[in-house]
């Protein structure tokens, strides 16, 4: 049975190649997974915004702005803070991946990479991260209604 439109998880895109658009989009939707598309950095960071999408994927390599700047900006912005973000990148550079982590990124493959590999982590990275906002939730309920306890 298809899962309803409202019920489907949403990533955003963020990359300047049209084929891996296509490519991720069409394993995305089998999988019951919305893709928003980005095609330049500055898009992707105004539709994160807009969108508010469950997990964001960017390559770290884009024409108008470094991936590092991207996710900076996505970290730093109250509204997208909290949203993971997954990178990829076609360069092994150790140091890129190190600052990618430090300022927040939840995850990083170089490519190639294998779509059912993304397509793993991008349901973990969901899953993780809807775990943890219903904990949040759980723990303001409990804090908002005394008479509520905790079963362990």
């Amino acid at each position: 049975m298809p899962i309803s439109k409202a019920g489907r998880k949403r990533v955003l895109l963020v990359d300047d190649e049209v084929m891996l658009h296509r490519a991720i989009d069409r394993a995305a939707s089998e999988a019951g997974i919305d893709v928003i598309h980005a095609m330049t950095a500055v898009d992707g960071v105004k539709l994160a915004v807009e969108k508010r999408p469950h997990l964001i994927i960017l390559d770290m390599t884009m024409p108008d702005l470094d991936g590092i700047q991207v996710l900076a900006r996505l970290k730093r912005a109250p509204q997208t803070s909290a949203i993971p973000v997954l990178i990829y990148s076609a360069r092994c550079d150790h140091d890129e991946r190190i600052s990618a982590f430090q300022i927040g990124a939840e995850d990083y493959l170089e490519k190639p990479f294998e779509l059912d590999m993304l397509l793993r982590r991008i349901e973990h990275h969901i899953f993780k991260a809807s775990e943890t906002q219903c904990a949040s939730a759980s723990n303001s309920a409990d804090d908002t209604v005394p008479h509520v306890k905790r079963l362990a």
